[in-house]
């Protein structure tokens, strides 16, 4: 990535709440779009690191922005930092898909 100001750091669990610790495996790096996205439950990410986008959003119609930026996200899976202690844990991971699911 050459453009690193386009990054923010993502909570997986707020900070406010038990499970929302400042540690780096709470967290993921995201692009300001995907980090609203994430924020907004337009998309989720599973325990195994895969992304899904809300059904409602994946039938809508839109312009290039929503289908190459978001509905084709449907089903791959996250980059992962080459540290393996740097993931992002699976179980905030696990709580926070599960609120995703609920808004869907």
């Amino acid at each position: 990535m050459r453009h690193f100001e386009l990054l923010d750091a993502a909570h997986i669990v707020p900070d406010k709440e038990e499970q929302g610790l400042p540690v780096i495996t709470g967290g993921l790096s995201l692009c300001k779009i995907h980090h609203t996205a994430f924020d907004k439950y337009i998309i989720g990410i599973t325990p195994d690191y895969t992304i899904k986008v809300r059904k409602d959003i994946l039938e809508e119609i839109d312009g290039p922005m929503l289908k190459y930026g978001i509905q084709r996200l449907e089903n791959n899976k996250i980059i992962l930092p080459s540290t393996k202690n740097n993931w992002p844990d699976r179980e905030r991971l696990g709580y926070r898909y599960e609120r995703f699911l609920k808004a869907t």
